[in-house]
């Protein structure tokens, strides 16, 4: 098994990202609701820019895939700068990701012209379209990083179940890199709550397509990947799974080793969490 890191908002130095083949998702939305701000402030933009072309600097032999914003409508709601109010019912499967991106495309080339100013300078960053379900979501998102002179590398998450229909078809576009997002999709798949007795991420049927999947994404020379929050038992599984890479999300790393357990922002992700919940119990109180 290849590790590699996931992050959200905490710091990581040079020394750091050695234990690492690499930054496998750059979350970028906890980035906003770290600022409290949407991508649409500049303040928030500038912040993105830094942070992420720090991470570029750290070792440039070294890939640093960044997620384009996967925000739900209930937390875009509470951040300065929001440009939509959208209330729904069933958040975690309404306007997210790349549906959110293609509703106001306008918004979504501010983020992109971020990341094409980042790659002028870094030849190891990728971007990934988030939370996506058909190869004309994809076209469209491409054709836009081509226009705004966006030349790097493209990867897709694959977190929509329907996209496991249509892999050869995606296999097919200039995808570089595809990213399983194991919190997602086994939800989606088992019909489970995350943590309940439902929802497995490696059940055996999981780990089937996981295996099958990868087999042809990596026959046709592109890179695989699977992110999410495991436990230490999950990754036995998955390390069945030849010559898998995983992306291990920061606040998970106590689990591979005890050394981990004293990083400085193991816990950012949860007061980050807590402060989003707050603002949203604020605005519903209103």
């Amino acid at each position: 098994m290849k590790t590699f890191l996931g992050i959200n908002c905490e710091h990581v130095t040079k020394g750091f990202l050695d234990d690492f083949e690499g930054i496998g998702l750059v979350r970028s939305e906890y980035l906003c609701r770290l600022k409290n701000q949407y991508i649409t402030k500049q303040e928030c933009q500038e912040f993105i820019f830094n942070y992420v072309s720090n991470l570029c600097s750290l070792d440039e032999n070294k890939m640093i895939w960044y997620r384009f914003t996967d925000l739900t409508t209930n937390e875009i709601n509470t951040l300065d700068g929001c440009d939509l109010n959208i209330y729904e019912k069933y958040h975690f499967m309404g306007t997210k990701g790349v549906r959110r991106h293609l509703l106001n495309e306008d918004i979504f080339i501010q983020e992109a012209k971020i990341l094409k100013n980042i790659g002028d300078s870094f030849s190891n960053i990728g971007v990934v379209i988030p939370y996506i379900s058909s190869v004309k979501e994809f076209l469209r998102i491409k054709e836009i990083l081509n226009q705004i002179g966006y030349n790097g590398k493209i990867g897709i998450m694959i977190e929509v179940p329907i996209v496991l229909f249509q892999i050869d078809e995606f296999i097919k576009q200039n995808i570089d890199c595809f990213i399983v997002g194991m919190n997602d999709l086994t939800t989606l798949l088992l019909s489970g709550v995350r943590e309940s007795a439902y929802h497995n991420k490696v059940d055996l049927n999981i780990i089937k397509i996981i295996s099958k999947i990868k087999r042809k994404v990596e026959l046709n020379n592109k890179e695989f990947m699977i992110a999410g929050y495991f436990k230490k038992e999950d990754l036995d599984v998955l390390d069945k799974i030849k010559n898998l890479k995983v992306i291990i999300n920061y606040s998970n790393l106590p689990i591979i080793d005890d050394k981990y357990h004293f990083l400085e922002d193991i816990d950012l992700l949860k007061k980050v969490k807590k402060m989003t919940k707050e603002n949203r119990d604020k605005l519903e109180v209103k």
